[in-house]
């Protein structure tokens, strides 16, 4: 890292800073701590480093990171169009029906637009002491770096967690979702109760029907006809209700193989609802985005700090065009 570093960081760094090895730790240090240029340097380099390598193995893995989108990085708002099925007609050979050749038959296309709703940022102070210290020995320079990327990194992705929960949890709330209702799995006969109705739900989505998307729900005037395919379904899942029912069963449920399953059920602690026990949807039920991801510092010579920030900006939405159900016990 510190050679990946000085690789980056320019020629006036390379020049001072010698290339690291096991034993010169201290050598490369003292340039470093010394000279502020250097510390500078070393510290926004370090940062920047950290986005493509370290953080990859170092943060919390959010596990509703797959209903993630492509990033936008221009614009705050994103629009996207549906349009239903066109209506079926009687054929007409007369001149009645000739004359129809010159009427307008407009799609039925309606148009929902996501607003990029997440501006957060993420602070963390380092001081000349703590970048002393990390150069002692290679453990603290190790935690060193470990303390900048659990302190930035681990608070933005839990965040990303509990936001995306957030949105199933207030559509419930705000009676913006549709919901069906079963028995919470406690046993081996709640379990295959669930299963069944589950099953039920999954096999219904494959079928055009207005009945399981949020669109009205939301706010639209007119039903929108809408289908998913048992291959584009996922289901979040409480860890309780999933480890009741068990893998097996709820794979059985979607008449898959086990590991199948595996690849479309998404873990979650809880909901905000508490009865709320799943929720089955489209993927594309999701639109969450990324606009921003940037570091910004501050150095304040008087007191020897750096300041770092670390800016995300989301755009956190639930697509009403997309089947989305939510499976709750009975209150």
């Amino acid at each position: 890292m510190l050679n990946a570093v000085r690789e980056s960081a320019g020629a006036a760094y390379q020049a001072s800073v010698p290339v690291a090895t096991i034993a010169n730790l201290q050598d490369v240090g003292n340039p470093i701590i010394t000279y502020s240029a250097n510390a500078n340097a070393f510290l926004n380099t370090l940062m920047n480093k950290i986005v493509a390598t370290i953080v990859r193995r170092a943060i919390w893995e959010n596990p509703l990171q797959i209903l993630r989108k492509e990033a936008m990085p221009l614009g705050m708002d994103v629009e996207e169009v549906h349009t239903n099925p066109a209506k079926e007609q009687d054929y007409d050979g007369t001149e009645t029906g000739m004359a129809d050749l010159l009427k307008m038959h407009k799609p039925d296309s309606v148009a929902a637009w996501y607003r990029m709703n997440r501006q957060s940022k993420y602070s963390v102070t380092i001081n000349n002491d703590q970048l002393s210290q990390a150069f002692v020995s290679w453990a603290n320079l190790e935690a060193f770096i470990g303390q900048i990327v659990d302190s930035l990194y681990n608070a933005n992705t839990i965040d990303e967690f509990k936001y995306t929960k957030q949105l199933v949890s207030d559509a419930i709330t705000g009676d913006k979702l549709v919901t069906i209702e079963a028995a919470a799995p406690v046993d081996a006969t709640t379990g295959r109760a669930f299963q069944v109705a589950l099953r039920n739900l999954s096999m219904q989505f494959t079928f055009p029907s207005i009945k399981y998307n949020p669109y009205k729900k939301m706010g639209g005037t007119t039903d929108r006809t809408t289908w998913t395919k048992m291959e584009d379904q996922i289901i979040l899942i409480r860890a309780d209700v999933a480890a009741n029912v068990g893998v097996e069963v709820l794979s059985a449920a979607f008449n898959i193989s086990y590991t199948d399953y595996l690849a479309r059920q998404i873990i979650v602690d809880d909901f905000a609802s508490e009865n709320t026990l799943a929720v089955l949807a489209d993927k594309k039920a999701f639109y969450i985005s990324e606009k921003l991801r940037k570091f910004a510092e501050f150095y304040n010579p008087s007191a020897l700090n750096w300041q770092y920030y670390y800016h995300a900006w989301d755009t956190f939405s639930l697509a009403p065009f997309y089947n989305c159900v939510a499976i709750k016990s009975p209150a």
